[in-house]
């Protein structure tokens, strides 16, 4: 049996992203027993992958703001316990950032993760006994494959795409909005939302709406504007949010997550983006068109566009309703 601790700590998509690393490390080390290091917040995340044996949670966002109480708190000691109990073979940082590479020391093992070129934060690299050089401008999938294949020496195919999840081919009859994303850069304006809603339900498709925040709730209120064929969810957690999304007819998201999660389970997908996401973040799947705001911008989190100096997100607000709907139409 050969024990491997992944970490990747954060966040939603990022941790789907993982996910074919994971299906190309159990497809050429078939007797691989996975471990995965990830943040509280988002512990029910790596369990979805049928090939993740043990996850391992660390609270680190709760203790953002009083880093010091953490290595007091009860949590850093159960933390500390489960790592004397156990040796990885291999335990590979594949976020490359100091805080996931600082979480590598409480167990033992050889420590893989990107070299200073690669690592989104360079010290990270100072704390891996292998680190490894992977292009920073590969697609953050695409990177992550590349960095476990280099670990263990074997070859994959990047054409060929697998997240291992289990797929059902039977879908309910509604369409799925994401419109919820935390960085103002990547949403698509209300009004778009809005129209887009329009254009589905004239045609009398259903529509569902989750949500997060009491923002997010807002808004949902709003797209939805009172329409008979818009159901907006209760709060869902994240394994009930899973079921919704793998049953959908068709998705509808920005960079998000869910959108991610929904490339994970095969669901037909038109996400929208600015065109610095769409570069390195993109969703990759067999049924996805991708919808690029027309603005050659980079993506900034400025609240005036610096290119047509109007509000934000004036970017995303140059992306169709009428062409978006028409994308999905292409799909199903």
């Amino acid at each position: 049996m050969t024990k491997v601790l992944i970490i990747k700590l954060s966040s939603m998509g990022d941790i789907i992203h993982t996910f074919p690393a994971i299906q190309d490390l159990i497809s050429n080390i078939p007797n691989a027993e996975i471990s995965w290091l990830v943040d509280k917040q988002f512990v029910d995340i790596p369990s979805l992958h049928p090939h993740v044996h043990n996850v391992i949670s660390v609270p680190l966002r709760e203790y953002k703001k009083k880093p010091i109480s953490f290595f007091l708190s009860p949590e850093f000691k159960r933390l500390r316990t489960l790592a004397k109990q156990q040796k990885f073979d291999y335990i590979i940082d594949v976020q490359g950032l100091l805080k996931s590479a600082l979480s590598s020391l409480f167990f033992r093992g050889h420590r893989y993760g990107y070299c200073q070129n690669a690592a989104k934060e360079k010290r990270a690299s100072f704390l891996y006994n292998t680190k490894i050089f992977i292009d920073k401008d590969t697609h953050a999938i695409d990177k992550t494959r590349c960095l476990i294949s280099q670990v263990f020496n074997y070859r994959i195919n990047l054409d060929h795409i697998d997240y291992g999840l289990p797929i059902t081919h039977k879908h309910d009859d509604y369409f799925l909005f994401l419109p919820g994303t935390s960085r103002p850069n990547k949403m698509w304006p209300q009004q778009n939302w809005q129209e887009l809603q329009k254009l589905i339900t004239d045609e009398e498709h259903k529509i569902l709406i989750p949500w997060s925040t009491q923002i997010e709730y807002e808004q949902a209120h709003f797209i939805a504007n009172n329409s008979k064929f818009v159901t907006i969810l209760p709060k869902l957690t994240l394994k009930d949010l899973s079921v919704t999304v793998a049953k959908a007819k068709g998705v509808f998201g920005v960079d998000t997550g869910l959108t991610h999660m929904a490339a994970a389970y095969q669901r037909p997908i038109i996400s929208l983006y600015n065109q610095r996401t769409a570069k390195l973040a993109y969703v990759k799947t067999n049924k996805h068109i991708l919808c690029v705001s027309p603005i050659d911008c980079n993506g900034c989190p400025k609240e005036t566009c610096h290119v047509k100096k109007e509000p934000k997100p004036s970017c995303m607000s140059k992306i169709d309703p009428k062409k978006v709907w028409h994308s999905m139409k292409e799909l199903v």
